[in-house]
Formats: C-alpha cells, structure tokens, sequence
C-alpha cells in the first residue's frame, strides 16, 4: 500500500509557562505547541529518507537561560496521525535555535540505532516521547556543556528512516503527538557504538535522535 509521505506542519506554540523557583532551586520550563497536518516536505539520501515539521513559539515566549539542574519540556499535538512509510529504524531528530544558532551543537560523535545518540557538549539530560500509537519508549542523552540563553525558539522535529530489509513490509508508522523533557546535568555521556557514515550524514545536522518507532498495520478497507 502507497502511504502519502510526510505533511509537514506549520505550527504556533499554543502556550509557553514559566515556573520559576528560588535561588539554587531548578527552574522548570513548559512549552505547549500544537501543528496542523498540511502540505509535504521530505528528501532522500542513499537508502534514507526523511521528513520534517516546523513548530515555532509564539508572541508569548519569553527569553530564558538553562542552567544545571533546569528542566525543559516540550509537548506537541497534531491535529491528526501523521503517517510516516514503513522503515526497520526510524528516529526522531530535533533542532533548537537561539537566536539563528542551534541550541545544541550539530557534532554527534558516534550514534547508536539503540535510541542513545550522545552529543559532544551542549545540554545534558534525557527526551522521552509519549502520545503516539505506536511508538516505542526511546530516549536520548546528552553530554554536559555551558548553559544555553533562549532568545528565541525554533523547533525542527525531523523524522528519519531507513528503507525496510522486507521490501513487502508495507506498514507505517503513526504519529499524533509527543513529550520532549530535558535537564541540564553535569554527568558524562559515554559514547555509543559507531554507525555507517550516512547515519553522520543524515542525522548530524539535528540537534539530538532517538525513539525507535514501532509499525502498526494498517486495517484492511
């Protein structure tokens, strides 16, 4: 079965609120966006493909700084499942911009397709993926490095797959929404087993992967 690629999204944060704490306490910092499903956006590279959602704050986000100990969550709902083709590996890669910079350095050393990507300086923490049908619990950490200062927030949430080994395996892959949660660390990340060089070429460019997604078979008609 022929499933539409990727739409991408254009989206507005639906809400940013800020809980401040005291002096020495973490702060903890929640963004809600929702996208609406529109027009595609995708590309190719070797046996990869790959599949992008745009999601940018609104009037109302206010500038903000990381520090060790500070939490960052992010949730997106779309307003419908977003079908993605079937693929033995699919990860989730995610860039956030600070005033036209990345807010996370687009060196990923070695990547693993265990759902651990570690990153050579930036944010420490872990991202955790919930409301999709179908996917499987995933995460990704990174390495310590300096406090970022938020200026502004772009989000890029970029959808990567492999071509299946089963070239009949026809399923795909359902998305509807996810929780991104971050926290400054100071603890090391130790790196992960090297991959061929079209994941590097692929992936390196975003700011963090992980989620391996699960299939769902789609009902007959």
């Amino acid at each position: 079965m022929k499933v539409d690629l990727l739409k991408s999204i254009g989206a507005m944060a639906a809400g940013a609120v800020l809980f401040g704490a005291g002096a020495g306490q973490a702060a903890v910092y929640d963004f809600n966006l929702s996208g609406v499903v529109s027009a595609g956006s995708s590309g190719a590279s070797g046996d990869m493909q790959f599949y992008t959602l745009d999601l940018l704050a609104g009037d109302d986000f206010s500038p903000f700084e990381l520090q060790v100990g500070d939490v960052f969550n992010l949730t997106v709902t779309l307003d419908t499942f977003l079908d993605v083709p079937a693929s033995d590996i699919t990860f989730f890669g995610v860039d956030l911009l600070t005033s036209g910079q990345f807010g996370f350095p687009p060196d990923f050393g070695s990547i693993s397709t265990g759902s651990v990507a570690p990153l050579d300086g930036g944010l420490g923490g872990n991202v955790y993926y919930s409301g999709c049908s179908n996917c499987a619990a995933g995460s990704a950490i990174l390495s310590p490095g300096p406090a970022f200062s938020f200026s502004q927030l772009f989000v890029s949430i970029t959808i990567d797959n492999l071509t299946p080994f089963d070239p009949g395996d026809t399923s795909p892959f359902e998305l509807q929404g996810f929780v991104l949660r971050y926290q400054a660390t100071t603890n090391p990340v130790t790196g992960a087993v090297p991959e061929p060089a079209t994941w590097a070429m692929m992936i390196g460019g975003f700011g963090l992967a992980g989620a391996v997604l699960r299939r769902r078979r789609l009902a007959p008609a």
